[in-house]
């Protein structure tokens, strides 16, 4: 693809794409992209999952040198029917400018010429003002139409799986390389022109891809990356495959002998970083390259003065004196407050120590050497006068590791957060980085910290949001953040490009957002409060990270929302050599919640609900993810739910959140009719012409009807009524209602979409006549702000036909709840009957 330059290496063969259609035939602007694709041109392609289905219009439609008419078919479609539709109207235009002949006479297609027609449709939109919204609003739809085939279709997430449409490999990438530059074209020409046409504006479309490519997956493969790697990259970059594509060129930093053939994509079983990570007793201590290891030995502070520093509560800071090969310690005190330097790394690579507070002479040589490249980084960005402390703090000298100073590494754990936010500055040091150097313009090393080990592991995630100026180590020189951001804009402006936007990855990953907003000149105390837009970036920045001592997530995440971190800060909750007790693991997470839960307001997102992975037992938290660090793309929606709402942890009864959602009343003999099958749908209202699909999200067929719930409602609850595309949701069982308040338990998350197919929406409503109904449902649309007590185990004795009057076991007052009386609730209960007796006067 020309259009993406020395991105799209020629060495890897995906520029050359051959041309399969038949562009020459029905070649006018009059073709309509959106019935394309119902039978007039070769094919019809149905909403459904049904294999495209050929017509007999197919052979007219054919030309001999075509070897493929499904690919040449798909080509043709959503490749230069996309660009006719979005450019046609440009003087001028073709979709001929997107060929070529070679020598031979073969045909190929090019990009060579979009970038200068992105540039004329940005300057039409500039100086044509009628009928603006119009033509992006057109373009959006051709988008949003064109994203959705292909990402169903010809997107694969792994080298195991096959396209449902078996069309080639180069012209299924081609077109998604076309689909992620016209999305990210069109975000920036709707900022150009100022198009903000609400509802029509969703900027954060930019961030999402077409879906990954077979060919790209199979290439990195090849290469000897990880499938975890890759799995999170997908992840991070939403399904960009020009992100991968351009990742594909920077390969991560691996040691010798390396090898990912094993590595499956939830975990890498490269062996020798598993030893490195995991036993101790093949931990091996870093030296730089330059270093005479003869000569060369580790030292660190005097153990008893540490201690006594640590015991008073104080922050033990060092220096490092050259000339007398020691270290020195500072108590922190208000002339060096704040005037320190924080050493951000990763374990693994070896700046770690686990027996002892010391590190190698020629790291600590290494530190001074980074001062001296601070300086010299602050005069390149105006800032000579900027004084650089000598003082540094980093954990494995600071924080004691003797087996008598349990207590001791426990005070000073407590302590991380407020040290990571005092420091003057933050140096980040990766193996990887600092074996390469820092590249040209933005995206190169924006890339090559993405790729980084350091943005994978837990703990450096709260050292990177927690610092005020951010520092990266590459081998030719120490480069800041702020610096390297200071280029995106400019690098970010052609139309053709979306690199630099995906290369910023790193820079959400870290949360830099929310980071700046903690340490802006303008901050206040409540920007440094954990509130639930804190909380669920968070979730979404830790998700692909890692730890190898699992006991390590909730107290990584404890220091980071500056909560008492005391419960969690020992270390010892492993079973031996088995591994980790989960049912301790479970409780440390639980005790998480409960800290969080005391912070007023409360910072719990209610989108956590629709998180996907295993949940914790315990009652009162079976909503909750038994781990943060899932490994799994994001759903829609995001944990960081749009809109403004609250949540509550009402243990032992659930978490309490407001959303919309349907009851659904049984209209077959029972429950057992799900059982088996792919999915669902259910009108809402008797006149039958509003009707929803539910389909299972984390398995093929509903399975979760082998529990015993005959005796139960089921509901579904939904973040919005009308979702747009399909969004997760879940399926609920409900124990009790009181007080407006539904009382369920999860069942499933599955997707719900409405249905827009007329034929099958023409099918449901003679299906719903039979006798008996059919397999049906009933769906009772409930209130925007239904409040749901959700949990993974309601108490059997809150069963709706056990209603009590026993108030012991009622759950306590709710502030955030309107409070109804019980004559609303009958009131409410008595309508409900009655719409269901009205499901028998449906109409003809």
């Amino acid at each position: 693809m020309d259009h993406l330059g020395n991105i799209s290496d020629p060495s890897l063969g995906f520029q050359t794409v051959r041309l399969y259609a038949n562009i020459r035939t029905n070649a006018t602007n009059d073709v309509n992209f959106f019935t394309f694709h119902q039978g007039d041109n070769g094919y019809i392609i149905h909403d459904d999952d049904r294999t495209p289905e050929p017509t007999m219009s197919q052979l007219e439609y054919e030309l001999p040198r075509v070897y493929d008419p499904l690919t040449g078919f798909v080509q043709r479609w959503l490749f230069f029917e996309v660009l006719r539709a979005i450019l046609g109207h440009l003087p001028g235009f073709s979709v001929l400018l997107f060929t070529r002949k070679d020598n031979e006479q073969n045909e190929w297609v090019t990009t060579k010429e979009l970038p200068e027609l992105l540039d004329k449709w940005q300057d039409y939109e500039n100086h044509n003002p009628s009928g603006k919204a119009q033509r992006l609003i057109l373009a959006q739809q051709v988008l949003n139409v064109a994203r959705s085939h292909v990402s169903k279709n010809c997107a694969v997430t792994s080298t195991e799986m096959k396209p449902k449409w078996p069309i080639n490999d180069k012209v299924a990438l081609s077109i998604m390389i076309l689909g992620e530059t016209l999305t990210s074209a069109l975000i920036k020409i709707k900022k150009t022109v100022e198009f903000d046409l609400h509802g029509w504006c969703n900027y954060d479309d930019q961030s999402q891809g077409w879906g990954s490519s077979r060919a790209v997956l199979e290439e990195l493969k090849r290469k000897n990356w990880c499938a975890k790697t890759v799995t999170m990259l997908q992840g991070l970059f939403k399904g960009n495959t020009i992100g991968l594509l351009y990742a594909l060129q920077m390969p991560p930093h691996e040691k010798p002998g390396i090898q990912h053939s094993n590595c499956s994509p939830t975990e890498c079983k490269a062996s020798s970083i598993i030893a490195a990570e995991a036993n101790p007793d093949a931990y091996q201590q870093f030296h730089c390259p330059e270093c005479s290891r003869d000569t060369c030995r580790a030292i660190g502070p005097t153990t008893t003065e540490l201690n006594s520093i640590v015991k008073k509560g104080k922050v033990p800071l060092l220096q490092y004196e050259k000339e007398a090969n020691e270290i020195k310690l500072i108590e922190m005190n208000k002339s060096c407050d704040k005037d320190y330097v924080i050493f951000s790394h990763v374990w693994a690579d070896g700046y770690g120590n686990p027996d002892a507070n010391e590190l190698n002479t020629c790291v600590l040589n290494l530190f001074l050497s980074l001062f001296a490249d601070i300086r010299r980084e602050n005069v390149a960005q105006s800032n000579p006068g900027n004084p650089i402390p000598q003082n540094f703090w980093i954990d494995t000298l600071a924080v004691p590791v003797d087996r008598d100073s349990t207590g001791l590494r426990k005070k000073a754990i407590g302590m991380m957060h407020d040290i990571y936010m005092g420091a003057k500055y933050t140096i980040v040091l990766d193996a990887g980085l600092m074996s390469m150097d820092r590249g040209e313009g933005y995206t190169q090393p924006a890339m090559r910290i993405t790729l980084s080990r350091w943005m994978t592991r837990l703990w450096t995630l709260q050292e990177a949001v927690l610092s005020k100026n951010l520092y990266f180590n590459f081998s030719d020189q120490v480069y800041s953040l702020d610096r390297l951001e200071s280029l995106f804009e400019r690098e970010n402006d052609p139309l053709h490009s979306c690199v630099a936007f995906v290369s910023r990855t790193y820079y959400h990953g870290i949360l830099q957002r929310e980071s700046r907003r903690m340490h802006g000149p303008d901050s206040t105390p409540k920007d440094r409060k954990t509130d639930q837009n804190f909380m669920a970036a968070v979730w979404k920045a830790v998700q692909w990270r890692t730890t190898t001592h699992l006991q390590h997530e909730t107290l990584a995440l404890a220091t980071l929302f500056n909560v008492n971190n005391n419960e969690f800060a020992d270390a010892s909750n492993t079973s031996g050599s088995s591994g980790y007790d989960q049912e301790i693991l479970d409780r440390r997470m639980q005790k998480l919640l409960d800290l969080l839960s005391a912070v007023d307001p409360c910072p719990i997102p209610p989108g956590m609900i629709f998180l996907p992975g295993p949940r914790l037992a315990a009652k009162g938290y079976g909503w909750a993810p038994r781990t943060w660090l899932s490994g799994h793309q994001i759903d829609t929606p995001d944990p960081r739910t749009p809109e403004a709402r609250k949540a509550r942890l009402n243990v032992p009864h659930g978490l309490e959140v407001k959303f919309p959602g349907f009851c659904l009343h049984r209209l077959a003999d029972d429950n057992e009719s799900l059982s088996g099958s792919k999915e669902f749908h259910f009108p809402t209202d008797g006149s039958l012409l509003q009707w929803y699909r539910a389909v299972p999200a984390d398995e093929e067929k509903f399975h979760l009807l082998d529990r015993k719930v005959s005796n139960r409602e089921l509901a579904i609850i939904v973040p919005h009524l009308l979702p747009s595309i399909r969004e997760i949701a879940l399926l609920v069982t409900i124990a009790k209602k009181h007080d407006g308040i539904f009382f369920v338990e999860i069942l499933t998350r599955i997707w719900m979409s409405l249905e827009r197919d007329p034929e099958m929406i023409k099918a449901l409503r003679v299906n719903i006549r039979k006798a008996n109904f059919g397999i049906m449902w009933a769906g009772e649309k409930l209130s925007d702000e239904q409040v749901w007590c959700v949990d993974g185990r309601q108490d059997p004795g809150f069963l709706l036909s056990d209603f009590s009057n026993d108030t012991s076991a009622e759950p306590a007052a709710r502030q955030f709840v309107t409070s109804r009386s019980r004559t609303w609730t009958d009131r409410m209960m008595s309508k409900a009957g009655k719409r269901l007796k009205n499901w028998t006067k449906m109409d003809a």
